[in-house]
């Protein structure tokens, strides 16, 4: 068995605009065999990790441009404006009180993602730790593109 989720069109996490995205499906290479699809996150040989911390990291395949976003048990899988509207939907609503809920392993930011049974839960420490990896890739994708700009002029 090769496939390993696959999601439909859905509306993007927090994304106001109602942008459609979705997550392709997931082959990890040498776990389930070798896959041969395009639409597949590729082998460690294309991915390059961005920003990482004891609990996570942000990286991008350099053959298809996904990004993983990782952090302790999640893995989501996001094209590159994807992954920025993610993040600033995490910031934007981290003082919301519409989001805060204390549940009993200590998280009380609770963000409910586009399915109605799969929610993401954090706690302060945790959000502290993603908003910085979140700045750090931020940072790398600009100088990314100042950089490709001055090859291309």
């Amino acid at each position: 068995m090769k496939e390993i989720l696959s999601f439909h069109p859905y509306p993007s996490w927090g994304n106001k605009n109602g942008l459609k995205r979705r997550l392709t499906c997931l082959t990890i290479s040498g776990l389930f065999g070798t896959s041969t699809s395009q639409n597949v996150m590729h082998d460690q040989t294309h991915f390059k990790i961005l920003t990482q911390t004891a609990n996570g990291y942000i990286g991008v395949c350099s053959c298809c441009y996904q990004f993983n976003f990782v952090y302790r048990n999640i893995l989501a899988v996001f094209m590159e404006e994807e992954l920025l509207n993610f993040l600033d939907w995490l910031n934007a609503n981290r003082y919301s009180r519409d989001y805060f809920v204390t549940l009993y392993h200590g998280r009380n930011k609770v963000y409910a993602s586009p399915h109605s049974n799969l929610f993401l839960a954090f706690n302060d420490i945790e959000l502290d730790e993603i908003f910085e990896m979140s700045a750090e890739v931020k940072l790398m994708i600009e100088a990314q593109k100042i950089l490709l700009q001055k090859r291309i002029n």
